[in-house]
Formats: C-alpha cells, structure tokens, sequence
C-alpha cells in the first residue's frame, strides 16, 4: 500500500487533459479511481485494458441480464403487452454469461450457477416492478456534469445501473454482485461508498434539472440487502454532513491527480493497480 508517486504522469496527463480531470465513476475498477489515484492513472491515463475472470464475468452478465429484464418490462407495460415472468431473468442471466464468456474459455458452470442463485435472490427479495407505483426511468444511463474546483471545471463522468421512480421520488440503485458488507448495507459510514453515491446524486439532479427527492440505494443480489441514503443528505452541506464529506473526497483526488500523485491504496483499492504495483 502507499507507495511513490508515479514518474511523468503528471506531465502526459496535464497536456492530454489541459489540467481539467474527468473523475469515474460506476464501473467498480474505474469509480475507484477518485479513492486509488493509480487506478486513475491504469485506467484513464496509460489506458491499459481492465482485469477479467470469472468474478468479472459474473457481474457484468448479472448487469446485462436485470438490464435487459427492465427494458422488456417497461416496453410491454408501455404497450399493454404481457408482462416478462420471473423465470425470463433466468433465462437472460444463462444468455448473458454465455454471451460474456471468451470464446477460447470454457464455461465456467459453477459461476453460472451463482449468478442464477444471485438472479434468484434478486427476484425473491428486490423484484418491485409488479407493486404498481414503480417505474423505470433508464438503465445504464451514461451521463457527465460539470464540477468546479479551485476555479476550474472540470468534468464527471457516470454510467449508472438503473433509475427508477417510486411513489414520485427517485430511486438510484447500484447492483452489487459480491459479499454483503457494511459499506455497502451501511454507506453513510464509509466514504469510498458516498463518494459513488455522492457522485450518482449529482449526475442525477443535473439530468432531470434540478435537485430530486428520493434515495440512492446498493443493492447487494447475493444476499437481497438494501443500503441506502436520501438524495438529500448527500446534498447536504456542513461540518459533518454527508455532502460535505464527497465533495472533500472529490477535492482531493482533483488536488492530487493534477499534481501527479497517483499513490495507491494498497489492500484498501479493489481495482485495477494491484496488477502493475502489488504492494
């Protein structure tokens, strides 16, 4: 962990960007970047092609299968057409592992069958699109807002998993295919888990034009655990407030990428970095 920064970033990232950063977010190598600099600098700046493997493999089908399960039902509710069973998320999960599986590997039947039980868990326990009063908004909806700091703009990016709206308010949900964790269970007492949030707020009161009431949500497919927190709080600004501790993260990782410290994380960076600095 730690580490030195690293030589001569500072210079190709500054003429390529014009000392105007995009920080990340979404994906779970590349949303990292603003908490591990060298992420940033693996991902964004030598470009390098992200880590694959199963763990991979297993959340990107999870992704594609709710995605393509929520366009399906907003299009027949749309045209009063039957309604996509249960058991069709099933079937999309096997397309899309199959679909995400090198052609030169074989497949990988044992994670297969965990994203099944991850499906399944998601049907039992997060499925609410029957209840009448939820509608999807967008899936993986790309979108990038300004941000100033320090008398620049400079630009946020985010993909995020699906917004809907619930009862009149809006709900952010970001799918996890990993272990539970109070991080994610319990967001407000983590920082690297509001800056993603903190970030997915912002993006979202820029798309729909102004600020939105309703909550931003993980939502953890293995074991059917919601963590959540108001759009508000996260809006909020103060000593203390939530707010106030995303926009610090923001700051800080602007401050040290265009000074060209792209120091790592160590145990505490899920991404990519392991790979090229393992300390």
């Amino acid at each position: 962990g730690g580490g030195s920064a690293v030589p001569s970033a500072s210079a190709s990232f500054h003429a390529s960007q014009n000392r105007s950063i995009a920080v990340w977010a979404a994906e779970p190598s590349v949303w990292a970047a603003p908490v591990c600099p060298r992420c940033f600098y693996v991902n964004n700046v030598l470009k390098l092609s992200q880590q694959t493997g199963a763990a991979q493999t297993l959340g990107s089908a999870a992704h594609t299968a709710i995605e393509r399960f929520c366009e399906a039902w907003k299009e027949a509710d749309a045209e009063g057409t039957a309604l996509p069973p249960p058991e069709r998320l099933l079937e999309l999960g096997d397309e899309a592992f199959e679909e995400l599986t090198p052609a030169n590997e074989p497949l990988n039947r044992a994670e297969q069958a965990r994203l099944r039980a991850q499906l399944e868990m998601y049907l039992e326990h997060l499925h609410d699109l029957d209840r009448g009063d939820v509608q999807v908004l967008e899936t993986e909806k790309a979108w990038q807002v300004g941000y100033e700091h320090q008398g620049a703009t400079h630009t946020i990016y985010a993909r995020i998993d699906r917004i809907d709206q619930v009862a009149g308010r809006i709900r952010i949900v970001d799918y996890k295919t990993g272990s539970t964790a109070k991080r994610l269970t319990e967001p407000e007492t983590d920082t690297s888990s509001l800056l993603q949030l903190g970030i997915y707020q912002m993006v979202v009161d820029d798309l729909f034009g102004g600020p939105q009431e309703g909550t931003a949500e993980y939502w953890i497919l293995g074991e059917g655990d919601v963590g959540s927190v108001e759009l508000a709080g996260l809006r909020e600004q103060g000593k203390k407030a939530l707010g106030t501790k995303v926009r610090d993260k923001i700051g800080v990782a602007i401050d040290g990428i265009l000074a060209g410290d792209f120091s790592g994380q160590g145990p505490k960076c899920y991404g990519d970095c392991a790979r090229f600095w393992p300390d």
